[in-house]
């Protein structure tokens, strides 16, 4: 029986198409159903400055930029509906850029405990009281706290400066793992860095 002849040529073409095709059209239906919905939820939210989403070997991370979020927990809800689609590979992190300054991270400090004590025993109104407490001796211009199911919401303001903080409710999501249903962990920017001896 004979063979037909094969151009090496030829099927090295084939085999070239097929794979840009079949990697192009992965592209292509990642664009349309995942990052295009995306960025249209989050172009439609004035609160949101900028963004970047940048893929690790250990997951996704997004980095928001935020101001002026009137409503921190409409904020968070409408993020974490815009971004669940993303293919995560390991994990996905959200990580929230304010405007803090060294005062608004200071308090934060402050009631870190508080926060963290308030999630473990439902104290909320103790949390409500200290925080006020510490915002009002700092002279901020606003405090303001929410709860709902899965988190704790920080808004600290001074001037014009702002800071944003999610905290999870569900301890396994408070150590970094992640629970079914639900494998977004919420990340706060880095506090600004002050000179040696410097004031509170």
């Amino acid at each position: 029986m004979k063979l037909p002849d094969t151009n090496m040529k030829v099927v090295l073409v084939s085999v070239a198409v097929a794979t840009v095709l079949l990697f192009g059209g992965r592209e292509v239906l990642m664009r349309t159903s995942v990052t295009m919905p995306m960025e249209k939820a989050f172009a439609s939210m004035s609160e949101i400055e900028s963004y970047k989403i940048e893929r690790l070997p250990y997951g996704t991370v997004v980095d928001i930029s935020l101001r002026n979020a009137g409503d921190l927990p409409e904020t968070v809800r409408k993020i974490e509906a815009a971004t669940s689609k993303l293919p995560a590979g390991g994990g996905l992190w959200v990580r929230i850029t304010d405007t803090r300054d060294a005062l608004l991270q200071d308090v934060y400090h402050r009631i870190h405990f508080d926060i963290q004590e308030a999630i473990a025993t439902g104290s909320f109104s103790e949390l409500r009281r200290r925080a006020d407490e510490e915002a009002q001796r700092a002279g901020l211009s606003d405090c303001a706290i929410y709860v709902d199911i899965d988190h704790v919401y920080i808004t600290l303001e001074d001037g014009e400066h702002e800071l944003y903080a999610v905290s999870p409710r569900i301890p396994q999501l408070a150590e970094g793992e992640a629970t079914v249903g639900q494998d977004i962990r919420w990340l706060s920017s880095r506090s600004p860095v002050r000179k040696a001896g410097a004031d509170r």
